[in-house]
């Protein structure tokens, strides 16, 4: 039976939700981070991905993701909005279609530049995200 994702998530015969629409996935509220800010599970321990954590966020405009750093690296895919990576040394411009990696013990920060929400994927190992075992 084909199944097409239009907004709402679709349970297969055998009750597992296979595809959905990111915005349907249950916020996560991250203004310790960024005020405004939030976060989706997309994939991790609680769906389909054992050892790493897919993570949706939403950056609202002018707001920043503090520098820090830890051990674990970041892969990132931006799908909407305008923002700059500071990662280590340099400053990279990006918007939708692009992305970047940070790795581990790296210093880095995120900031939305542009007008709209900034969203993007941020892939990091299972230890990288206290949300990790949350339920979705």
């Amino acid at each position: 039976m084909v199944k097409i994702c239009k907004g709402v998530s679709v349970v297969s015969n055998d009750n597992e939700i296979y595809s959905g629409k990111l915005e349907d996935l249950k916020p996560i509220d991250i203004s310790d981070m960024a005020e405004g800010a939030s976060k989706r599970i997309v994939f991790g321990p609680k769906r389909f991905w054992e050892g790493y954590v897919m993570r949706y966020f939403t950056l609202p405009p002018k707001r920043q993701i503090a520098m820090h750093s830890h051990p674990w690296p970041h892969y990132i895919l931006v799908i909407d909005g305008h923002g700059r990576a500071h990662i280590g040394e340099s400053v990279y411009l990006f918007e939708k279609g692009c992305w970047a990696h940070v790795p581990g013990g790296m210093e880095h920060m995120f900031e939305n530049v542009g007008g709209g929400d900034l969203r993007f994927i941020c892939i990091v190992p299972r230890e990288g995200d206290p949300h990790a075992e949350v339920e979705v």
